[in-house]
């Protein structure tokens, strides 16, 4: 009876829906109940803890967050010392840059100075620093690429052999003035010396000069048409004139020579002076003015003028000269010179009839008035020009151009090539 009923059971199958939904019910009662059982489970050892048990667990976590805070105050403090160190070493950097920049300031300003009296008209004002500064002094006009050539070789030779500050004192054109700036920079050089430029107007210097220079053209020139007539070739004689009295001393020199020493031991010469001496040149390497004087010779036979070294009366060559500017001004017999009455006396005397510009001046005063001239070393004005050799004068040529010593300034006078500084 039981199996029929089961049987009939099976094969009803609402009766089978509903048994499967019962057995589903059932099954996730169960379920829950033991999810629930789990979660509760979880949930009892934190409720079932002692009141001790939970002050010692709150003291734990209060200990483990101050240890914590130590450790992060601990970082901070490590930072903090970090930080101030390095502050501290961008502080002393920023420091030490600062000095940089005020000493770069003030060389600047230096240069500054410096470059303000480049390229004035008028002579400077300011004192001489005597002993630090060496003035200098050339003329430079009509430059045409071989002249450029030579005057670049000229301040070559100057600048590497020396340390010493530089005052340039140059009467220029535009040519001149377009030469002396591609040549001569203006501040240290490379070579380790340090110039600076006071350009003048040959226009305007000639003007200036022109009443003390006019009365001299006449004797020193060979007329109005010839080289040496123009005003330049007598400036140097009326430079304590020209230049302002704040420069007591000046090297003249042509722009055809070359040094090989420095330019300190030419005017260290200075102390040299006599009392008497207000200017130093070197005496002419060739007959020059054994011809010029040649009158004189004849109707005074064993004459010392235009006789050769060591006794003779040679002349000058101008292609270097020291002047003692304060002197110059100074000296009433100088004055006298350069005033006419004086050349003109000395150029009747000795029947002289010049053509080299301020060189005759020279040689023509110091016949009668040797003691305003310190003679020069040959080897502070080595002149190579041979022109006289080979015109009428070869059996006494050696005589005036023979020079013994190391030559520290060569003179390439008459385009005379100058040997090359290794040879």
């Amino acid at each position: 009876m039981h199996r029929r009923w089961w049987c009939l059971v099976l094969r009803s199958p609402r009766v089978v829906i509903c048994t499967v939904l019962l057995v589903s019910l059932v099954a996730l009662s169960v379920y829950m109940i033991r999810e629930d059982n789990v979660r509760e489970s979880e949930k009892t050892p934190k409720r079932v803890l002692s009141n001790n048990e939970q002050q010692l667990e709150a003291k734990k976590t209060n200990q483990d967050a101050k240890h914590v805070v130590e450790l992060e105050k601990g970082k901070i403090s490590l930072l903090s010392d970090d930080s101030k160190a390095r502050e501290q070493a961008h502080m002393a950097k920023q420091h030490d840059r600062s000095r940089e920049r005020e000493d770069v300031s003030r060389e600047r300003e230096d240069v500054s100075r410096e470059k303000n009296n480049v390229h004035a008209a008028k002579p400077e004002t300011k004192t001489e620093n005597r002993g630090s500064v060496i003035n200098i002094y050339f003329a430079l006009t009509s430059v045409n690429f071989n002249r450029n050539e030579l005057f670049s070789r000229f301040c070559k030779s100057l600048l590497r052999h020396t340390r010493s500050h530089l005052r340039i004192h140059a009467v220029v054109d535009k040519s001149g003035q377009n030469a002396v700036r591609q040549s001569i920079p203006t501040g240290t050089t490379e070579w380790g010396s340090t110039t600076d430029v006071q350009l003048y107007n040959v226009d305007d210097v000639s003007k200036q000069a022109a009443p003390l220079i006019e009365s001299l053209r006449d004797h020193f020139s060979a007329g109005q048409r010839s080289y040496y007539h123009d005003s330049i070739f007598f400036l140097p004689v009326a430079l304590h004139h020209v230049l302002s009295d704040s420069i007591k001393k000046i090297i003249v020199l042509d722009t055809d020579m070359e040094f090989r020493a420095d330019i300190a031991s030419l005017y260290a010469l200075f102390e040299q002076f006599t009392p008497s001496n207000i200017m130093g040149l070197a005496h002419e390497q060739q007959p020059v003015y054994r011809h010029v004087f040649y009158m004189h010779r004849q109707d005074n036979p064993g004459t010392l003028v235009g006789a050769p070294p060591p006794n003779g009366l040679t002349g000058f060559n101008s292609g270097c000269v020291l002047m003692d500017l304060d002197k110059m001004r100074q000296s009433d017999l100088y004055k006298q010179a350069i005033q006419g009455a004086m050349v003109k006396s000395l150029a009747e005397k000795y029947q002289f009839k010049g053509h080299l510009g301020d060189q005759d001046f020279y040689s023509l005063l110091s016949l009668d008035h040797s003691e305003i001239f310190y003679v020069l070393s040959c080897t502070w004005n080595r002149q190579l020009c041979v022109w006289w050799r080979d015109h009428g004068y070869k059996n006494v040529f050696d005589e005036y151009h023979n020079c013994t010593g190391n030559v520290s300034l060569y003179h390439g006078n008459c385009n005379t090539p100058i040997p090359p500084e290794n040879g």
